[in-house]
Protein backbone atom coordinates (compact mmCIF):
# COMPACT_ATOMS: atom_id res chain seq x y z
CA UNK A 1 0.00 0.00 0.00
CA UNK A 2 1.24 3.56 -0.80
CA UNK A 3 0.14 7.26 0.06
CA UNK A 4 -3.57 7.77 -0.11
CA UNK A 5 -4.57 4.19 -0.81
CA UNK A 6 -8.21 3.96 -2.15
CA UNK A 7 -10.34 0.79 -4.15
CA UNK A 8 -13.51 0.52 -5.60
CA UNK A 9 -15.15 -3.29 -6.38
CA UNK A 10 -14.96 -4.37 -9.79
CA UNK A 11 -18.15 -6.55 -9.43
CA UNK A 12 -20.33 -8.00 -6.96
CA UNK A 13 -18.47 -11.03 -6.21
CA UNK A 14 -17.64 -11.18 -2.07
CA UNK A 15 -15.82 -14.26 -0.43
CA UNK A 16 -15.34 -15.40 3.20
CA UNK A 17 -12.45 -15.73 4.76
CA UNK A 18 -10.43 -15.93 7.84
CA UNK A 19 -8.22 -12.66 9.28
CA UNK A 20 -5.64 -12.58 11.69
CA UNK A 21 -4.23 -9.48 12.90
CA UNK A 22 -1.57 -8.09 15.24
CA UNK A 23 -3.80 -5.48 16.75
CA UNK A 24 -5.67 -8.45 18.20
CA UNK A 25 -3.97 -11.64 19.26
CA UNK A 26 -5.14 -14.54 19.94
CA UNK A 27 -8.02 -14.37 17.67
CA UNK A 28 -9.26 -14.00 14.06
CA UNK A 29 -11.95 -12.77 12.51
CA UNK A 30 -13.75 -14.43 9.52
CA UNK A 31 -15.25 -11.44 7.48
CA UNK A 32 -16.70 -10.99 3.95
CA UNK A 33 -14.50 -8.89 1.06
CA UNK A 34 -14.78 -7.82 -2.60
CA UNK A 35 -12.82 -10.38 -4.48
CA UNK A 36 -11.81 -8.12 -7.02
CA UNK A 37 -10.93 -4.62 -6.31
CA UNK A 38 -9.04 -1.67 -8.39
CA UNK A 39 -6.57 -0.49 -6.12
CA UNK A 40 -5.20 3.13 -6.38
CA UNK A 41 -2.35 5.05 -4.21
CA UNK A 42 0.50 7.06 -5.16
CA UNK A 43 4.36 5.51 -4.67
CA UNK A 44 6.89 6.81 -2.60
CA UNK A 45 8.62 8.89 -5.59
CA UNK A 46 5.06 10.61 -6.10
CA UNK A 47 3.70 8.67 -9.07
CA UNK A 48 0.08 7.49 -9.12
CA UNK A 49 -0.34 3.58 -8.91
CA UNK A 50 -3.44 1.54 -10.20
CA UNK A 51 -3.40 -2.28 -9.35
CA UNK A 52 -6.17 -5.11 -10.10
CA UNK A 53 -6.37 -7.01 -7.10
CA UNK A 54 -8.26 -10.53 -6.29
CA UNK A 55 -8.56 -12.95 -3.91
CA UNK A 56 -6.16 -12.79 -1.32
CA UNK A 57 -4.56 -9.71 -2.33
CA UNK A 58 -7.48 -7.98 -2.58
CA UNK A 59 -8.55 -9.09 0.74
CA UNK A 60 -5.24 -7.93 2.21
CA UNK A 61 -5.64 -4.30 0.90
CA UNK A 62 -9.04 -3.58 2.10
CA UNK A 63 -7.94 -5.43 5.54
CA UNK A 64 -5.24 -2.36 5.77
CA UNK A 65 -7.45 -0.12 4.59
CA UNK A 66 -9.56 -0.60 7.06
CA UNK A 67 -7.01 -0.12 9.74
CA UNK A 68 -6.38 3.43 7.89
CA UNK A 69 -10.36 3.94 8.58
CA UNK A 70 -9.88 3.33 12.50
CA UNK A 71 -11.33 -0.07 11.84
CA UNK A 72 -10.16 -3.87 13.31
CA UNK A 73 -11.36 -7.11 11.59
CA UNK A 74 -13.30 -7.94 15.01
CA UNK A 75 -15.22 -4.91 14.77
CA UNK A 76 -16.85 -5.42 11.40
CA UNK A 77 -20.58 -6.20 12.32
CA UNK A 78 -20.50 -9.02 9.88
CA UNK A 79 -17.45 -10.72 10.81
CA UNK A 80 -17.84 -14.46 12.81
CA UNK A 81 -15.34 -14.30 15.68
CA UNK A 82 -12.62 -17.35 16.53
CA UNK A 83 -10.85 -16.82 19.95
CA UNK A 84 -7.84 -19.36 21.27
CA UNK A 85 -6.48 -19.52 24.29
CA UNK A 86 -3.18 -20.92 23.32
CA UNK A 87 -1.11 -19.68 20.44
CA UNK A 88 -0.25 -23.22 19.19
CA UNK A 89 -4.03 -23.39 19.00
CA UNK A 90 -4.04 -20.08 16.57
CA UNK A 91 -1.26 -21.68 14.55
CA UNK A 92 -3.25 -25.06 14.18
CA UNK A 93 -5.50 -23.53 13.07
CA UNK A 94 -4.23 -20.98 10.55
CA UNK A 95 -2.00 -23.22 9.30
CA UNK A 96 -4.74 -25.23 7.66
CA UNK A 97 -6.35 -21.67 6.28
CA UNK A 98 -3.11 -20.41 4.66
CA UNK A 99 -3.12 -23.83 2.69
CA UNK A 100 -6.09 -22.53 0.70
CA UNK A 101 -4.66 -19.01 0.46
CA UNK A 102 -1.75 -20.16 -1.38
CA UNK A 103 -3.57 -22.35 -3.69
CA UNK A 104 -6.43 -19.29 -4.60
CA UNK A 105 -3.58 -16.72 -4.68
CA UNK A 106 -3.56 -14.40 -7.57
CA UNK A 107 -0.86 -12.13 -8.59
CA UNK A 108 -1.48 -8.61 -8.54
CA UNK A 109 -1.48 -6.74 -11.83
CA UNK A 110 -0.14 -3.45 -11.62
CA UNK A 111 0.43 -0.37 -13.35
CA UNK A 112 2.26 2.81 -13.01
CA UNK A 113 -0.87 5.56 -13.54
CA UNK A 114 -4.43 5.49 -13.75
CA UNK A 115 -6.56 3.38 -16.10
Amino acid sequence: MGINPSFEPLDDEMSLGWEGCFSVPLALAEVPRHQTILATYTNLQGQPVTSILRGFAARVFQHEFDHLQGIENVQKMDAKIKNFTTQNELVEFITEVKRGDVVNYIKPEVRQGVY
